[in-house]
């Protein structure tokens, strides 16, 4: 293995920790829902100008893909996860593709889960989003055509 160029090395000590490891059932955060509010407030009208957009830059995501298979989903998170780790970025990742569980061969420490029995998939997932936000992490997730399997 080639080392990289002296310009490109970080100086020790200052290399992001490892992202935490999420275990199935180790989520001890329970969430409170979500307040979802309104855009615009009672007293604004429609003509007035409303918020353009939030900067998330840096800011901790839960990315899923899901949909019809052979659509490119799976290489989408691929790119996403490749370009966060080279800006030094280590995010949570996960595969509950139950058809095509290419996700998880690209990178290691992808969290699957034991069984795609349908209530147990959607447990689990909840586990590890509310993992991932506990633990103010990015996660990345590769629903594949599993979101069916999701439904309760």
């Amino acid at each position: 293995m080639t080392e990289a160029p002296s310009s490109e090395k970080k100086p020790i000590g200052t290399q992001k920790p490892a992202p935490p490891v999420f275990r199935a059932g180790s989520s001890t955060a329970r969430l409170k829902p979500a307040e979802i509010k309104p855009l615009l407030t009672s007293e604004q009208t429609r003509s007035e100008p409303v918020a353009q957009g939030l900067d998330l830059a840096d800011r901790p995501k839960i990315i899923l893909t899901a949909g019809r298979g052979k659509t490119g989903k799976t290489t989408f998170l691929r790119w996403i996860v490749e370009m966060a780790q080279r800006d030094g970025k280590a995010p949570l990742l996960a595969d509950i593709d139950p058809t095509n569980a290419t996700f998880s061969t690209y990178f290691g420490g992808v969290a699957r889960p034991d069984t795609f029995n349908q209530a147990a998939v959607r447990d689990w997932l909840q586990d590890f989003m509310e993992f991932a936000i506990a633990e103010q992490q990015t996660a990345i997730i590769d629903l594949g055509v599993a979101i069916r399997s999701c439904a309760p």
